[in-house]
């Protein structure tokens, strides 16, 4: 499975060098002295720079966000508790999480707005933008999935204002409003032990369309378990799969594993030969909370979370 990289309408890349303006004739306008303000000043007398570049204008922090309820011109976003809708900061300083369906992600600015007269129990307040968002292509099912997705993803695109006060977390622009709530930490579910259900298929660096039962046209899930001897067993989606292999720190060794020898439609075998070639090709493993993550060298990989 190839990733599909989609740029959303209406997300500008944010516009530093579109501030100024020109004349009718085209010629750059004269810079005009700004007028005396009571701005705070430092101690040479000079306005003191408000932007606040610190990790207080980050207003997401550490935590994974869930969208409790959204508003978008008058219309409620109808949430779905099978598909959640969340947000956080991923390593690359960039914001990502689930839209219901797809994964997604991007660039975001974020300044401390210290002329605002909050903080205490109302929290802080942000100007916030994102930039050109990304998002995985995959067919959602049911409908609601999708246009749950589509509405929040185009309501990203028109924040202009974050406020955050505890574990809560409010995104707001013109007629829009939505309302995070912090996820609880999840503890780290055991390598052994976990039935661990796929995903999503990585190619490259890039999440491709997640692969969950809806893609089977037996409604059979893609799993894997792994044991205390090294004994794995699982399913591709569509031929079940055994044998054993070495874990040594964080890599499984390449090892071959036994499959069964069902035919199936031709997105399954794709989502099949991608399964067994990282499985058995020595891939590093790591889990964050409820997820497990192998990939190879070449950036080729398998997400699994815990099953419930």
């Amino acid at each position: 499975m190839k990733p599909s990289l989609i740029v959303l309408a209406g997300l500008a890349m944010f516009a530093a060098a579109a501030c100024g303006s020109a004349d009718d004739a085209g010629t750059p306008l004269d810079p005009v002295d700004p007028e005396p303000t009571d701005a705070p000043s430092d101690s040479t007398g000079s306005p003191a720079d408000t932007t606040d570049t610190s990790d207080a204008a980050d207003p997401f922090g550490d935590t994974t966000w869930r969208l409790a309820a959204g508003d978008v011109d008058g219309d409620a976003l109808v949430l779905l508790d099978a598909n959640p809708v969340t947000l956080s900061v991923d390593p690359d300083g960039g914001i990502g999480g689930t839209a219901a369906c797809n994964n997604y992600g991007g660039p975001f600015m974020a300044t401390l707005d210290t002329s605002s007269d909050t903080g205490g129990d109302t929290g802080d307040m942000f100007s916030l933008t994102f930039g050109a968002l990304f998002r995985t292509e995959m067919a959602c099912f049911p409908d609601e999935v999708n246009q749950l997705e589509s509405a929040y993803l185009a309501a990203l695109g028109r924040v202009t204002t974050a406020q955050r006060a505890g574990d809560a977390l409010t995104l707001s622009g013109d007629g829009i409003r939505l309302d995070f709530a912090a996820e609880a930490v999840e503890p780290a579910a055991s390598l052994t032990g976990t039935v661990w259900l796929l995903d999503s298929v990585i190619s490259g660096d890039s999440a491709s369309s997640s692969v969950s039962s809806t893609v089977s046209p037996s409604n059979t899930e893609a799993t894997l378990s792994v044991g205390d001897d090294g004994e794995v067993s699982g399913s591709t989606g569509c031929n079940r799969f055994n044998g054993t292999i070495s874990i040594i720190d964080d890599r499984f060794e390449p090892a071959a594993l036994a499959t069964t020898r069902m035919a199936c439609d031709p997105a399954l075998m794709e989502q099949e030969q991608a399964v067994m070639a990282v499985l058995g090709g020595g891939p590093r493993w790591s889990i964050d909370g409820q997820t497990l993550t192998l990939q190879l060298d070449d950036g080729t990989g398998l997400v699994y979370r815990a099953a419930v």
